[in-house]
């Protein structure tokens, strides 16, 4: 029977190879972690909302310097949503209690539309 290569637990990648590995995806550019980004089959992604800077996303719980700018997330999710195989989304980590004129949300969300709209002119 064969196993699949399990990824190493999220505590072993740490937030600097993260924000690489994002950066490079919006690049265009190979991944640096063994199983890439994008996986054969059906796949759902997960989104962060603390990847982004702190400056630009400051409702989550631990938010880190040197994030990723909304831009950059976007183009992330542009290209991984402009594949066949994307199947579903989840965004998670946002406090709207830490964000109380909905202004972070508003961002977010517009990221999020602006992904989808980019990733349908691709497809």
């Amino acid at each position: 029977m064969l196993r699949r290569r399990r990824p190493p637990p999220r505590e072993r990648i740490g937030w600097t190879s993260r924000r690489q590995t994002c950066r490079r995806c919006a690049r265009g550019g190979p991944s640096p972690l063994p199983w890439g980004h994008v996986r054969p089959g059906p796949a759902r992604h997960a989104t962060r909302a603390d990847v982004l800077d702190k400056s630009v996303m400051p409702a989550v719980d631990s938010p880190i310097p040197d994030g990723l700018s909304v831009t950059e997330l976007t183009t992330v999710l542009a290209t991984l949503l402009a594949s066949p195989n994307a199947v579903g989304m989840h965004v998670g980590i946002y406090d709207p209690e830490l964000d109380p004129t909905v202004q972070v949300a508003t961002a977010l969300v517009d990221a999020i539309v602006n992904a989808f709209e980019t990733a349908n002119k691709h497809n």
